[in-house]
């Protein structure tokens, strides 16, 4: 018998059969049943129907709402997936996630420490953003098989997902009809869980079958990339690569912490810690990647990071509104009113106001 972690809303065990129920509420208000199936109830519907003889810990770090969504913070999320480590679950159940990316640096270490003993599965964003913890490559991202290539608890596997989510599962059953829901990537996370557990009882760990889904049959359909979206603000951030990304995820920082601006970057270093940044692992796919993050992320300004002799060869592939040139205390930038320095104190404050005024 394995142990599932459900970390959502309220999951109401008088519609579970296979599986023993246990508790734990981390919201301010105590659980009221309403008129309504809520949210981790039906993710706990779909886990009793397809797989068996498990214990669930329901994490209830949402209030129920019905079928309204419902939100709570990075703090309650990542508090539960600490008891997860401590109370040795098998299997997190994961539908409730974040796409505003700066949660990155209060989820990344507790996940990484959560996943060498345990699987991950966790949605996609139903209005397809990168969220966390999805996004980071050590947890099994899943979403809906909207193409309804499969049958309803089939599962398939996307090589090269952008989003980390290259699992995919059918979760269009006729009971989700019947109580009023439709398919989402939500409901998709459970059928996935499912099938983990289902290789325990089998005889293998949950992370072994979890590595075994790269095997499965390969997913066929492709949603196109929109090409219609609102272009943001570029911001090209040019030097050493490594002190220039250093100064970008400084500027992300400040940005957000002083103006409440989100942000997000495309760069030559690999960062994976931060969820904000996506790795440009060729020069020449600059504006597709460019693209991509537009459709996407959560961001209001777009950064780009990269050494100093492929400034060129960047904006050549994309419009770039102001360049950054870094030095070791003053650094230039370049705009289309000119070129100017600032000291490294001040660069965030004269790019918000450059891109404001």
């Amino acid at each position: 018998m394995g142990k599932i972690a459900l970390i959502d809303t309220y999951a109401d065990e008088a519609v579970l059969k296979n599986c023993s129920v246990e508790h734990i509420n981390l919201t301010d208000e105590k659980w009221r049943p309403g008129p309504e199936i809520g949210h981790g109830t039906m993710c706990a519907a779909i886990l009793d129907r397809c797989t068996s003889n498990f214990e669930l810990i329901n994490f209830q770090i949402l209030q129920d709402t019905g079928r309204n969504k419902s939100f709570a913070g990075v703090d309650v999320l990542a508090k539960a997936l600490e008891m997860c480590i401590e109370m040795g679950v098998d299997i997190v159940s994961l539908s409730s996630v974040s796409s505003y990316l700066n949660d990155s640096k209060y989820l990344y270490d507790i996940v990484r420490e959560l996943t060498n003993t345990a699987s991950v599965v966790s949605a996609l964003d139903n209005a397809r953003y990168v969220t966390v913890p999805t996004s980071y490559s050590f947890v099994a991202g899943v979403q809906n098989d909207t193409g309804n290539v499969l049958l309803p608890g089939e599962i398939a596997y996307s090589k090269d997902d952008p989003f980390n989510a290259g699992i995919y599962a059918n979760c269009n059953f006729e009971f989700l009809k019947e109580y009023g829901y439709s398919p989402s990537n939500s409901f998709a996370v459970p059928v996935v869980a499912a099938h983990l557990h289902n290789q325990m009882l089998n005889g293998k760990t949950a992370k072994a079958a979890e590595n075994a889904i790269v095997f499965l049959t390969e997913y066929s359909y492709k949603r196109p990339l929109r090409t219609d979206v609102d272009s943001r603000p570029i911001i090209l951030i040019a030097g050493r690569s490594e002190y220039a990304h250093s100064l970008c995820v400084g500027i992300m920082d400040e940005l957000y912490n002083k103006h409440d601006v989100f942000t997000a970057a495309l760069s030559v270093v690999d960062d994976e810690r931060d969820a904000r940044v996506r790795k440009l692992t060729c020069i020449s796919k600059t504006a597709q990647e460019v693209l991509f993050i537009e459709n996407h992320y959560k961001a209001d300004i777009v950064f780009v990071v990269c050494d100093e002799d492929e400034v060129l060869h960047i904006q050549s592939e994309i419009q770039v509104d102001i360049t950054v040139f870094t030095g070791k205390i003053n650094i230039k930038v370049v705009s289309e009113l000119g070129e100017t320095t600032a000291h490294r104190n001040e660069i965030s404050d004269m790019l918000y106001n450059m891109l404001t005024d």
